[in-house]
């Protein structure tokens, strides 16, 4: 999805100029407009606030989504190539035969430079975390669990069943971060009022027997692998 070529392809093409051209980042502004108008609306479903831009730019390991505001991000990658390669750059201009003998200084540059960008993101995150309502602090907090983002890290293979479709990608976003999904019915079948707690624990949508199902269905596919005489229970047995 364009989510996953954004990720890992397309914003790395832009990271190589950051790291090698200076005083770049006003160039930058129009690209960012276009994520944030264009790219995001697209895959959310709706125009999204500076603050909810920001929350995107995070990693997904802070509860973002990974997508970076390239625009913010020139001057640092710029000053971090600087210093990684710093000590190779001086011993291109000297002409030093034994530069096998600097790898120990980029990779002790390598890790500051990580050290410092893991600091900035942090920063980040506890500046938007302590400005953000109750909700989005709980879902952030969510977010940042075990496990919780590894549907945006995993590939969308559809051999494995990891690829979502548009819809299901958008309303996967909504669930992420507590916001209202689209379309969805303001009243539930049974006349209680509908929202996104009661669609899952509601006996009469279907979502319990659904999760019940797919879990049962993934546990027998899995045991076929090893053994071969595993049965799925019927709707009688439900």
């Amino acid at each position: 999805c364009a989510y996953t070529a954004m990720v890992y392809a397309i914003q790395h093409r832009w990271k190589f100029i950051q790291r090698t051209v200076p005083n770049i980042s006003s160039y930058f502004k129009e690209l960012e407009s276009e994520i944030h108008h264009t790219l995001l609306t697209a895959i959310i479903g709706r125009e999204i606030s500076e603050t909810e831009r920001d929350i995107m730019a995070l990693p997904v390991r802070y509860g973002g989504l990974g997508i970076p505001r390239p625009d913010q991000d020139c001057d640092f990658e710029y000053a971090a190539s600087r210093v990684i390669t710093a000590s190779m750059r001086q011993s291109i201009i000297s002409q030093d035969i034994h530069a096998v003998s600097n790898k120990k200084a980029m990779k002790d540059s390598k890790t500051d430079v990580k050290r410092e960008k893991e600091n900035r993101l942090k920063f980040r995150y506890h500046c938007l975390y302590s400005h953000a309502d109750p909700s989005t602090k709980r879902a952030l907090q969510t977010a940042m669990e075990k496990g919780a983002s590894s549907w945006l890290t995993s590939l969308p293979l559809d051999w494995l069943g990891y690829s979502l479709n548009k819809q299901e990608f958008s309303d996967s976003i909504a669930l992420r971060y507590n916001w209202k999904i689209s379309d969805l019915p303001a009243h539930c079948g049974c006349g209680e009022v509908n929202d996104i707690n009661h669609c899952i624990s509601c006996k009469r949508g279907g979502y319990v027997i659904m999760r019940h199902n797919y879990v049962r269905d993934t546990t027998a596919k899995l045991l076929k692998e090893v053994c071969h005489d595993v049965q799925v229970e019927g709707i009688e047995g439900v």
